[in-house]
């Protein structure tokens, strides 16, 4: 339900913003070279074989979340398939040629996965810095480790700083920042044993540099290095990882496409209660977005995405397959 109406928040606001920019674009020459921004409106599906994460089913149609109930705590292979639709928008205003201020929902291939407010502003040797605060929210399991009954959904409520800053001192380095606090409203499994608390600080730093591979600067090859540390209140779901990610984008006129793949490797701070052992696990990810501009003219595009996310891990019950796909269609008005 708290999904649904964040969903429906947002779509509202992104109805609001539009037709408000558009009257004032009536208006004020002025304010309408100023304001910017679009909307999104696209279908998403979801097959997965995790067993720990919890989603919520009734944010989504399609077939009954068999994930509820498990007989045993280990993944068993079995997939399950769900859709449902989404709404993204942003606004931007330009405060001069250099600074912007910004609100909205970044698409899936950020980071901050929420609603966000924030700016950009551009330096002298060409160089930016985006800072951002964001808000979100996700399902999970009111305690993942019950077996032979149904599982119930709650959520966990984040709020989150960002610091990005592109072309570092007039080079192509890339350094981000990104500090979030997330808080579980009913974290049954934390409650038995403090052990196993999630809610909790974390901490990601990024640094990347950009090779550009062409005269055009259309094309370019980003590999980046990650370092997390996730400091849950509970120790046995605490840990730090490092990873390395490789990222290629080339933008035309028409046409972008964006394809990233990323290594990450987790080592948790204390035993598992429930396992008896220290979790240490691998993930691998990697996206595909493709994105078609100037459908019926400049304002109108379409989005193809896909992503892939594997964990393996010394405990079976944490390894999963996450395969999401999609495809939307914009409006961004200017």
């Amino acid at each position: 339900m708290k999904r649904t109406t964040f969903l429906v928040c947002i779509s509202v606001l992104a109805v609001f913003a539009t037709s408000w920019v558009r009257a004032e674009e009536d208006r004020s020459p002025s304010v309408k070279d100023r304001f910017s921004g679009r909307v999104e409106m696209g279908l998403l599906g979801v097959t997965t074989d995790s067993v720990s994460a919890g989603i919520d089913d009734r944010g989504f149609f399609g077939e009954d979340n068999r994930m509820k109930t498990v007989d045993k705590l280990e993944n068993d292979g079995h997939y399950n398939t769900f859709g449902t639709l989404f709404v993204l928008f942003d606004v931007s205003f330009a405060l001069n040629d250099d600074t912007t201020l910004y609100i909205g929902t970044p698409f899936f291939d950020d980071n901050r996965q929420g609603l966000t407010a924030g700016f950009d502003t551009l330096f002298n040797d060409n160089s930016s810095l985006n800072l951002s605060l964001f808000i979100g929210e996700r399902s999970l399991w009111k305690d993942p480790y019950i077996t032979g009954t149904a599982r119930e959904i709650t959520y966990s409520d984040s709020l989150g700083f960002t610091a990005d800053w592109e072309g570092l001192l007039g080079t192509e380095l890339n350094l981000g920042y990104t500090l979030r606090y997330e808080h579980v409203n009913e974290d049954y499994a934390g409650q038995s044993n403090p052990d196993l608390e999630r809610s909790g600080m974390t901490h990601t730093l990024k640094t990347g540099y950009n090779f550009y591979l062409n005269d055009f600067f259309d094309s370019v090859l980003t590999p980046s290095f990650l370092a997390v540390r996730e400091d849950k209140d509970g120790d046995a779901n605490a840990f730090t990882s490092l990873g390395g990610e490789l990222a290629y984008t080339l933008d035309h006129e028409k046409d972008t496409l964006m394809l990233t793949a990323t290594i990450e490797k987790a080592s948790y701070d204390e035993i598992h209660p429930i396992f008896n052992r220290k979790r240490e696990q691998t993930e691998f990810s990697t996206t595909c977005f493709y994105t078609l501009k100037n459908l019926w003219n400049e304002r109108w595009y379409t989005r193809l995405g896909f992503s892939y996310n594997h964990v393996d891990s010394n405990v079976s019950f944490f390894d999963e397959n996450i395969f999401i796909y999609g495809v939307a269609f914009g409006y961004a008005f200017h």
